[in-house]
């Protein structure tokens, strides 16, 4: 019983850190791109930033990745800068 009861509590910590993620995020987002009449309550997780959705364009996208490499040190790789391996290597 004791081994369930740690588990649960570790689960609830685990989506406790997960919901604070997120709302640190939306409030990131909201920020960097000014969308001043959104608040974090109104971004679903679940839909789409770009297009439908949020309707976020190219440029925000962007302006997400300085965010993500800034607060989190997430980045991106040009995919045209990467080595093309050949078969024989």
């Amino acid at each position: 019983m004791q081994i369930v009861r740690y588990l649960c509590r570790k689960i609830i910590i685990f989506l406790f850190r997960w919901k604070h993620l997120f709302l640190e995020l939306k409030n990131r987002i909201i920020e960097a791109l000014n969308l001043e009449d959104i608040t974090p309550e109104e971004i679903d997780e679940n839909a789409p930033l770009f297009g439908t959705g949020l309707g976020l364009d190219s440029i925000d996208a962007l302006e997400l990745i300085v965010l993500l490499d800034k607060y989190y040190g997430i980045r991106l790789d040009d995919p045209k800068k990467r080595k093309k391996k050949s078969l024989n290597q």
